[in-house]
C-alpha cells in the first residue's frame, strides 16, 4: 500500500475508512481522560473540604461532587497517575494508528527511525529538552501527508 492508497475514493470516505480504523484506540483514551479529570477533581474537592474545615467562618463555598464516569473493569480500579498514563499511551497509539492509515509508507520511514534509537538514548535527549528533533525529517514528511489528506476532505467537503 502506497501514500495514495485510497486516491480511488474521496477524502472524505478516506477520512471517515481512517476514523473507523482508529476508534478503538481514541475511545481507550478518552475512557482514560474520563477517569483522570474524575479523580483529579474529586481530590481537589477533597482538598477543598479540609480547607473549608480548618478555616471556621471562610467564604469558601461548598463544591458538588463530580458525575463518576460509566464503570469500566480496567481503567475505573486504576490511580489516577494510572488513568494519565493509560491515556498518553492510547493516545500515542491513537496517533500512530492515524499516521499508518493515512501515510503508511512514510510512517514506516518514521517508525524506523524511532527503532533506531534505544530507550536510553530516547529518554536522554527528551530530557535535554531534544526530543522534538528525533526523527524531525522523517515526523515533518508524515505530517506534510497528513495536513494533504486533511486538505483535500476540506476541499471535498467545500467543493
Amino acid at each position: 500500500a502506497s501514500d495514495a492508497s485510497f486516491v480511488h475514493r474521496t477524502a472524505v470516505e478516506d477520512v471517515r475508512k481512517i476514523a473507523y480504523l482508529c476508534a478503538t484506540y481514541k475511545s481507550k483514551m478518552l475512557a482514560n481522560r474520563h477517569e483522570y479529570e474524575y479523580k483529579r477533581q474529586v481530590r481537589i474537592n477533597k482538598q477543598h473540604q479540609q480547607q473549608l474545615q480548618l478555616e471556621p467562618g471562610s467564604t469558601l463555598s461548598q463544591k458538588s461532587e463530580p458525575t463518576p464516569p460509566k464503570y469500566h473493569p480496567e481503567y475505573t480500579p486504576l490511580s489516577a497517575e494510572g488513568n494519565k498514563i493509560m491515556m498518553s499511551i492510547h493516545g500515542a497509539n491513537y496517533n500512530v494508528c492515524l499516521a499508518r492509515a493515512a501515510c503508511p509508507e512514510k510512517t514506516k520511514k518514521l517508525v524506523s527511525c524511532w527503532k533506531r534509537l534505544s530507550a536510553k538514548e530516547s529518554a536522554a535527549l527528551a530530557e535535554a529538552g531534544l526530543g522534538e528533533y528525533v526523527c524531525l525529517e522523517e515526523r515533518k514528511e508524515v505530517e506534510r501527508c497528513i495536513g494533504s489528506g486533511v486538505q483535500r476532505a476540506v476541499k471535498d467537503i467545500l467543493g
